[in-house]
Parts: C-alpha cells; sequence; structure tokens
C-alpha cells in the first residue's frame, strides 16, 4: 500500500487535472462571446474552486477508504478471534472428557483389583478437584 501523502498527492493531482480539464472545455466551449483574457480569467476562477473540490475529495476518498480497509480488517481479525475461541473450548471439552474417563476407568480398575483380592478399598472416587 503506497504511504498516505504519496496517495493523496496521486488523487489530488489526477482529480485537479480532470477538474480543470473541464473547466476549461467549459469555459472555451460555452463562452464564444468573450475575449482571450476574460475567457482566461475565467478558466483560473473555475481552476480555484477544481482545485478546492479535489483536495476535498482527495482526503475523503483517501480517509474514507483507510477507514474502510480497517473496519473489514478488524471485522475479520474479530471473527477469527471467536473462532479460534469456540474451536479452543471444544479442543479443551474434549480433552477434559478424556481426562476425566481415564482417572474413572483407573478408579474403577483398582476398585475392582481390591475386590477380586478380597482387599478393603476406601479410597474415595475421582472428583473435579482431582482433576488436572
Amino acid at each position: 500500500m503506497l504511504p498516505r501523502e504519496t496517495s493523496y498527492i496521486i488523487l489530488f493531482l489526477i482529480l485537479s487535472l480532470t477538474g480543470i480539464g473541464i473547466v476549461a472545455w467549459i469555459e472555451v466551449r460555452h463562452t464564444v462571446t468573450d475575449g482571450f483574457e476574460e475567457t482566461a480569467r475565467a478558466i483560473l476562477n473555475g481552476m480555484q474552486s477544481a482545485v478546492v473540490v479535489s483536495g476535498a475529495f482527495a482526503y475523503i476518498l483517501i480517509e474514507g477508504w483507510r477507514m474502510l480497509a480497517e473496519r473489514y480488517e478488524k471485522r475479520r481479525y474479530m471473527e477469527g478471534l471467536a473462532e479460534g475461541r469456540t474451536e479452543g473450548r471444544t479442543e479443551g471439552r474434549t480433552e477434559g472428557r478424556a481426562a476425566t474417563f481415564a482417572q474413572w476407568q483407573a478408579w474403577n480398575s483398582r476398585r475392582i483389583a481390591a475386590e477380586q483380592k478380597g482387599e478393603p478399598f476406601d479410597e474415595p472416587p475421582p472428583s473435579i478437584k482431582d482433576a488436572d
């Protein structure tokens, strides 16, 4: 992307030269009865307006474009962030369920082994506090 100043200058020149050309064309085309000096003066007066309007348009277009681009990038970032959070939560829940299942399975295996040996089994079942 071009630096901001370069963008302003390029767009300002394009708009100004177009505006000056239109003003000159209108003045020459529609004021055939005026003399050269009056036509030149009218063109210069019109050029002033064309340059001012071109500067305003260049500013509005460049800043408007940058604002829209920033909003688009921010929206894409936020959507990616939300998608990442959802994906992370899903992975976390899956891993948590697997870990909890493994804890219960290990506890149950120890309980069954103790019952088969006829030993007392007083170990409490796993709880949420035991989860890693």
